[in-house]
């Protein structure tokens, strides 16, 4: 009887083993995916040879800020920008990122009474980001903006 309690206790213990190993991430892994994330992110040189082994070009224009700013306010820069990761899964090769965002964009030419509408700030944005890795290291397969931090919380716990 102890034979068996042992023997199931230890077939548990490495069953736990093999599925907390293959869906951790480690802590190199978690630097590099957020390297790649906010280089994306904050690449301000347009669509060309250094980005395209991250990311698609559709990808790229829905999800790269200087480019997404610059619909609005003209040619910008991003003056501030910083990321937090609130959680990483890994499944089936694939990493999903919970992160947020806090970003400050200028205008590059800003014209005297409108200087406040050349202007914009996002404070706390929630993001999802599917990566999948490859030879080249990390790819940006999809990006997902919500509308706010408590509709990110409810549709999804990780962004806790």
């Amino acid at each position: 009887m102890k034979k068996k309690i042992t023997f199931v206790l230890s077939y548990m213990l490495v069953i736990i083993i093999l599925l907390g190993c293959t869906t951790t991430v480690s802590n190199r892994e978690e630097k590099k995916i957020k390297e790649t994330i906010d280089y994306v992110l904050s690449y301000d040189k347009g669509y060309d040879e250094n980005i395209n082994k991250k990311i698609s070009e559709v990808n790229f224009y829905v999800c790269n800020y200087v480019t997404f700013y610059s619909l609005y306010l003209g040619d910008s820069v991003l003056e501030k920008y910083e990321s937090t990761i609130k959680h990483i899964t890994k499944d089936d090769g694939k990493y999903t990122v919970y992160m947020t965002l806090d970003m400050v964009a200028k205008a590059k030419e800003v014209h005297g009474e409108e200087e406040k509408k050349d202007e914009a700030e996002g404070k706390d944005v929630p993001v999802q980001i599917v990566l999948s890795k490859n030879s080249d290291g990390y790819h940006i397969d999809s990006f997902k903006e919500y509308e706010s931090l408590e509709k990110a919380i409810e549709s999804n716990a990780n962004f806790k």
